[in-house]
């Protein structure tokens, strides 16, 4: 492969992210929810499909289709992340490998 082909590859990859960007940014501005709480993956299939679906369809019914997809992208939308504890983690000690030996106190007498 010649270095050509390969910068082709990488701006393909890179177009082809940032039109599943756009699209995930679209669909957070329709269902009014921040763009990062739509999951990627999810959208990069749900956009592949729609490509493979719209090879077969009439240059008319992109717009619907469009508009499909966008809708569709509610089942996208991530929970709420969870919120930190209040408190920080704690470190707990090692166990020992072996039991220690403990030396009895001598009963004092009275």
């Amino acid at each position: 492969m010649k270095s050509e082909g390969i910068y082709q590859e990488l701006w393909g990859i890179l177009t082809s992210y940032n039109i599943v960007r756009l699209e995930m940014a679209a669909m957070a501005k329709e269902h009014k929810v921040e763009p990062l709480r739509i999951s990627f993956l999810n959208a990069l299939y749900l956009i592949q499909d729609e490509f493979i679906w719209a090879s077969g369809r009439s240059p008319g019914a992109v717009p619907n289709a469009l508009k499909m997809l966008r809708e569709n992208g509610k089942r996208l939308i991530l929970p709420n992340k969870r919120k930190r504890k209040a408190y920080p983690r704690a470190v707990l000690k090692r166990p020992a490998k072996y039991p220690t030996r403990t030396r009895e106190k001598k009963a004092t007498r009275s």
